[in-house]
């Protein structure tokens, strides 16, 4: 099951291709792919499981306060899999993303589909989650050639802790690196 998380910002999101010469990759290298690109795998001590991440490129919103107005963001996919015996949650409110420069974005606090939990998403025991989050790029960065490194700041609480990580994502200018790790841009399947 695919949950959208959304930028309070953003009222509609349309995916849009772009033939960007750049694309982003995690700058920890494993073998954990998430919708056909490269992705951050973090094992979490057992029995609780994993979360995966990966970046899918970038959409077109419609920030709330300018609805006709088209802004990018970035759309990162967050895979979670519980496999222990107690809940996950995962809030909204709580991911981030800083660029080089120290910008920080957060993501948005409401689901695509919201539910009773409001912006806090239940990960049930021994269940995986494809969540996908959204942030508004600053207006310094709305130009493909301007897009810097980032670091997404996530967090999960698992029973008993809460899970606090980082994943950088590094910017590739190759083309045929681009091609091989996913454009910004490109496809926003669900496959794991």
């Amino acid at each position: 099951m695919g949950r959208a998380l959304y930028l309070p910002l953003v009222a509609a999101l349309g995916l849009a291709s772009c033939s960007e010469e750049f694309a982003y990759a995690p700058a920890t290298t494993s073998n954990a792919v998430v919708a056909g690109v490269p992705a951050a795998d973090y094992p979490l001590p057992p029995p609780d499981g994993d979360v995966r991440l990966a970046t899918l490129g970038v959409t077109d919103a419609h920030p709330v306060d300018a609805p006709t107005t088209v802004a990018d963001a970035v759309h990162v996919r967050m895979i979670a899999t519980n496999k222990g015996t107690g809940a996950w949650t995962i809030d909204a409110r709580e991911q981030r993303i800083v660029f080089a420069d120290g910008i920080q974005v957060a993501a948005g606090n409401a689901f695509a589909d919201p539910g009773p939990e409001g912006p806090i998403l239940r990960i049930a025991p021994r269940s995986v989650e494809t969540i996908d989050l959204y942030f508004l790029l600053p207006p310094a960065f709305q130009k493909p050639a301007d897009r810097p490194d980032f670091t997404v700041l996530w967090t999960v609480h698992v029973p008993a802790r809460t899970i606090e990580e980082s994943t950088s994502f590094n910017r590739l200018e190759d083309e045929t690196q681009a091609d091989m790790t996913g454009r910004w841009g490109g496809s926003s399947s669900p496959s794991r």
